[in-house]
């Protein structure tokens, strides 16, 4: 007679593999493309992203210091805005009185 060990484990059955190109059957619900769970579960995906993307859109957050920043380049560029009319009126003048002071009689 063959001498049986006590609590040793039945052999292993090897490990089958898929076969190549064999689908993989989904073990959850929620991983069959055909179930309802799984479309009810994407399109709350879907809905919730959305609603997330529109709420950026009319809620849009902005840092206080990118404001700050953007103010102060806002108010330099209309500063040089408002020079820019004196600027062209003292040319005009200077020509104007240049051309007086060259003219000979």
């Amino acid at each position: 007679m063959a001498a049986s060990t006590v609590g040793s484990s039945p052999p292993k059955s090897p490990t089958r593999r898929p076969a190549p190109g064999a689908r993989r059957v989904p073990t959850h619900p929620a991983e069959d493309p055909t179930s309802q769970l799984y479309h009810f579960l994407r399109n709350l995906e879907v809905y919730r992203d959305t609603a997330y993307e529109l709420h950026q859109e009319e809620h849009p957050s902005v840092k206080v210091e990118h404001f700050k920043k953007f103010l102060e380049v806002d108010v330099a560029q209309e500063e040089s805005c408002m020079s820019l009319p004196f600027s062209i009126a003292f040319l005009i003048i200077f020509v104007i009185v240049v051309g007086q002071h060259m003219q000979v009689e």
